[in-house]
């Protein structure tokens, strides 16, 4: 109740001034919901939720808050509107992709698997041919793809967990 009263009272500031609007919109984002038997316990959680927010530092930039478990940080990199983070878990590879308007190829031949799947609220395109494992989706105008030789349930979960950061 004390959120919802927060929240309505805000809004008339948040219509009228751009900056108080960005710190609301932080905040409702990090709200954190905990469903319990009897009640739902709800709190304001930090943005610390981000696996490894320094890598992401680009204007409108999207970023998981789970990473599979033994993987860590490796490179970034930027090709013209295209932004990589790689990460890797001994010879196992993650890379995650977020471009603006772009169009991917995949190579479906010998595919094992090709499906759409959804991803948030956003209808994906799931691969995976011989260990490796593509999904692609859109956010906007924002294209985003995940690859690598990680499981395909972890991917997934891993695609599940981009939010926006900036």
């Amino acid at each position: 109740m004390i959120v919802f009263v927060a929240i309505v009272s805000l809004s008339s500031a948040v219509v009228a001034f751009a900056d108080v609007r960005e710190a609301v919109i932080d905040v409702i984002y990090h709200l954190v919901y905990e469903n319990n038997e009897l009640y739902t316990k709800i709190e304001i959680g930090d943005s610390t939720g981000f696996v490894d927010p320094e890598n992401y530092d680009f204007e409108g930039a999207y970023a998981p808050t789970y990473i599979p478990e033994g993987f860590d940080f490796y490179q970034k990199q930027k090709f013209g509107t295209q932004y990589f983070v790689d990460y890797t878990c001994g010879d196992q590879y993650i890379s995650f992709l977020q471009a603006g308007d772009v169009i991917f190829q995949v190579d479906t031949e010998n595919a094992d698997i090709i499906e759409k799947i959804k991803i948030g609220n956003s209808e994906g395109f799931l691969v995976s041919e011989g260990g490796n494992t593509y999904l692609t989706w859109n956010v906007g105008e924002k294209t985003f793809q995940i690859y690598g030789t990680a499981p395909i349930d972890e991917i997934i979960k891993m695609g599940e967990s981009i939010k926006r950061i900036k």
